[in-house]
């Protein structure tokens, strides 16, 4: 805190600097204060996660968020979008660890890029790029990704299919499925086909069809805090306890889309257990032998993307096989 004298002025003639400077020092050993974010949450977030954790995870994500580009291979290669960015006075680096995601150094207008408008890169951060190539699509199937949104990642899984195949876009709000056969225009993809889930007819009508499944659920978003942090404020216990019904009703009703022996893949940008692996428990605990359907769920690989420990946002997918007895 940089000090400088008050003024001698009447209204701080009772103020006490020594107290104030006091007051200040004990409020910064409070961690919801330094990082200014409700009681509540900083203490629910650190029963869930374990202090000495949520406090690293904290300190990563009250951070300025990096800026990350996703090339669309159908299109073209890095180098390809490194030289055309240049061009645009954008500086990119790539990453040994994801083949397709470029690291915007300096913050600049990427939409105005030609790369940009050619349908080449998406903007996507580095840890959301990691969910499509988890799904092990292949060229020729059949992928139904059911909450997608805007498709960051329907796009990138139609890249991974080469293009070939069918991928079947479901959410709720159609304004968001116009974006994404938007995008999908300009990337080049024309295996995308979009249904608004107006009514639950839908599902059932694509009942035992996917060869992958993907249930990019909604969540709190605490893994993305250094993109939007006003999510701090949205949520409430009462809000946290809505999303996990909803999730679990989504495993529920969504997952009668896959096939025998097709794959499930859940996913959030949560970093809470609730939303994740406890969630997944819970779904495998009621998906045995004893189920009413006779449907048995197999857990066959998950994966957390840690904040504090990749500088990428927050993540955690899970990756589950049917079979049906």
């Amino acid at each position: 805190m940089r000090e400088q004298a008050l003024p001698d002025w009447t209204e701080f003639a009772d103020i006490d600097p020594d107290q104030v400077k006091k007051s200040y020092t004990q409020a910064q050993q409070q961690r919801s204060t330094r990082h200014v974010l409700p009681l509540w949450l900083d203490q629910f977030a650190a029963q869930a996660l374990g202090d000495e954790l949520w406090t690293r995870e904290l300190a990563n994500l009250d951070q300025i968020a990096p800026v990350f580009v996703r090339v669309n291979r159908l299109k073209a290669t890095s180098r390809q979008v490194i030289e055309s960015l240049a061009k645009n006075d954008i500086k990119a680096q790539s990453l040994a660890s994801l083949p397709d995601a470029l690291h915007i150094t300096e913050r600049k207008n990427i939409a105005a890029s030609n790369a940009y408008r050619k349908g080449w890169i998406e903007i996507q951060d580095a840890g959301s790029q990691q969910i499509a190539p988890f799904c092990g699509v292949q060229a020729g199937m059949t992928v139904i990704d059911a909450c997608a949104g805007a498709g960051g990642k329907t796009l990138h899984l139609a890249a991974l299919m080469q293009n070939k195949g069918t991928i079947v876009a479901m959410d709720t709000d159609r304004h968001k499925l116009e974006v994404l056969e938007q995008r999908a225009q300009r990337a080049g993809i024309s295996i995308i086909r979009t249904r608004h889930l107006k009514n639950p007819k839908i599902i059932e009508r694509y009942q035992f069809s996917a060869d992958r499944l993907l249930l990019d659920v909604p969540c709190t978003g605490l893994g993305t805090l250094r993109r939007h942090p006003d999510l701090k404020w949205q949520l409430s216990p009462d809000r946290i306890a809505q999303i996990l019904t909803l999730q679990a009703d989504i495993l529920a009703r969504y997952s009668t889309m896959l096939h025998p022996e097709g794959q499930l893949i859940y996913a959030t940008c949560s970093i809470l257990p609730a939303e994740n692996e406890a969630q997944i428990a819970h779904f495998l605990q009621k998906n045995t032998e004893q189920s009413p359907n006779n449907d048995l769920f197999t857990l066959l690989q998950q994966q957390h993307i840690s904040p504090a420990q990749t500088g990428f946002d927050g993540f955690y997918m899970a990756k589950l096989r049917r079979t049906q007895l």
